[in-house]
């Protein structure tokens, strides 16, 4: 690390609804207008009936929706600020415009969605393993959905293994051997390997002043499906450290696309109860990976915040 210019890490949490404006108004007028929660183009994996699944979840536990992302939305907030020294910066253009201007610094930007965590040692980890040139660094992927898994994040190759499972994904018996070779290779039992469709994830990499030079904006990587798109078709360099375990996506039961994969409507209550309740029996019976210990906290106040609801 530069003896002159220490890095300085910022935490940007990504564009989300204000869960506790939305809670306090659900709870005060028993409703809320949909152009507050719902954005006007979906992301992928969110339902087209959002609303109605939301109503759903409203009617089968007696945490509202709202409050109970308010809730996870507080215990990634803690997880961020156990983060030893980095700064959280607001979504907020002009205070982003702010931050990257000095481009001649030294400054790492992480990207994170509302729900999500990072290790509180993640600084000084990770700096120690980038090198010079690097425009975006990764880290593994794992994720927590009463499960732990961790996608497949090759030191070498990375671009490549995400094309070949893209295309393996829309033909079932090459998909059914792709996640076979996956299963062979050696990994941790408590937190397994499974193919990766994305080069990169919700909250497991950061930009440096290296790619701030060529875009000098956070507009093609602050989501990560973006993200991806821009490692894979442009000549940026990527650095892969997949031996670092510094976030956890949260997979859990009261987000869209979980709420989506619900099924029909009629009869839904018992089908999402019966997840939730999944959900708490998988976490409590399943060990935190070792590379995870950081985490056992938020994990355990997550599932207190579902096991409550049952």
């Amino acid at each position: 690390m530069s003896r002159r210019s220490p890095a300085q890490y910022f935490i940007v949490p990504r564009r989300t609804p204000d869960w506790s404006s939305l809670s306090e108004r659900f709870q005060r007028d028993g409703t809320c207008e949909p152009s507050a929660f719902i954005p006007e183009i979906l992301p992928t994996g969110f339902p087209g009936d959002l609303r109605a699944r939301v109503d759903l979840w409203n009617n089968t536990f007696n945490l509202d929706f709202f409050s109970c992302r308010a809730r996870l939305a507080e215990i990634a907030k803690e997880s961020w600020a156990a983060v030893d020294g980095a700064t959280l910066l607001p979504s907020n253009v002009a205070l982003h415009q702010e931050a990257i201007a000095a481009v001649d610094a030294r400054k790492r930007f992480l990207f994170v969605d509302d729900d999500d965590w990072f290790a509180p040692g993640l600084p000084a980890l990770l700096e120690r393993e980038i090198t010079a040139g690097a425009a975006i660094v990764r880290w593994a992927a794992p994720s927590f959905n009463g499960e732990w898994t961790v996608r497949i994040q090759p030191a070498i190759g990375a671009r490549l293994l995400v094309k070949l499972y893209r295309y393996a994904n829309s033909r079932p018996v090459l998909e059914a051997v792709y996640r076979r070779l996956v299963g062979l290779l050696p990994q941790d039992p408590a937190c397994p390997l499974v193919p990766a469709d994305h080069v990169l994830y919700t909250n497991n990499y950061a930009v440096t002043e290296r790619y701030l030079r060529y875009f000098n904006d956070f507009a093609c990587v602050m989501d990560h499906t973006d993200a991806t798109r821009l490692a894979i078709i442009s000549r940026l360099r990527v650095q892969s450290r997949p031996r670092l375990y510094l976030s956890v996506t949260n997979k859990h039961p009261c987000s869209a696309g979980v709420i989506a994969r619900v099924g029909k409507l009629d009869g839904g209550e018992a089908r999402l109860r019966q997840r939730v309740a999944d959900y708490v029996r998988r976490g409590r019976d399943r060990p935190i990976p070792e590379r995870l210990a950081w985490s056992k906290r938020y994990v355990e106040q997550t599932l207190d915040i579902f096991a409550s609801i049952l």
